[in-house]
């Protein structure tokens, strides 16, 4: 298990400071949820593919967005793009987002930081009207992050419907005492 502790964002085109995805077979990103938020009394992590993975901050700022879903909590700047910053949390429905309609109030803020915890950059493809295209958005994560190595031994989660929103997730496991979710990255980034 390696541990991410200083990585810097990277100029929009240049590679990435974590491993590239081509070199990184059969490993996986998890990290803690930021909010604490437990399932089952079982500490909550997310799972992330190392392919889906393009850079790992640890400062960034998201300017709220009047009108968006609770779980969008702004819009963040990455390499000269613009970029959805997501609660996977809130995108799950397991802690309340401090604002949940993001009305006009929220707009009159002109930064929000997401104390401690990382920023993930995550990617994924999508088709629309016949043309790939690629989504970016970042997603606030706990501390620490970690590079794991596959396999890990982790059993599906004992319960069937453990979290409210299952549509935005891929997996549900029981790792080392832990809840371990593996959300949905295309379903995120397209807003569903």
């Amino acid at each position: 298990m390696q541990e991410i502790d200083k990585i810097q964002a990277i100029p929009r085109g240049e590679q990435p400071s974590l491993p590239h995805r081509a070199q990184a077979p059969g490993q996986v990103l998890a990290f803690p949820s930021r909010t604490g938020a437990r399932v089952m009394e079982m500490p909550l992590f997310f799972l992330l593919s190392m392919t889906q993975v393009e850079d790992v901050l640890r400062e960034a700022a998201a300017y709220p967005v009047p009108f968006s879903p609770g779980f969008i909590r702004g819009m963040a700047q990455w390499g000269g793009e613009v970029v959805p910053a997501i609660s996977p949390e809130d995108a799950l429905g397991l802690s309340p987002s401090d604002d949940e309609s993001n009305d006009e109030s929220n707009a009159e803020d002109t930064e929000k930081r997401e104390p401690g915890g990382r920023w993930i950059l995550v990617r994924s493809a999508s088709e629309e009207e016949g043309k790939e295209r690629l989504l970016r958005g970042m997603l606030l994560a706990g501390a620490p992050v970690q590079i794991l190595s596959l396999p890990i031994e982790a059993a599906p989660f004992p319960e069937e419907k453990p979290l409210p929103d299952l549509l935005r997730i891929r997996g549900i496991y029981e790792w080392e005492g832990r809840c371990l979710v593996a959300p949905c990255i295309r379903t995120l980034l397209s807003g569903g």
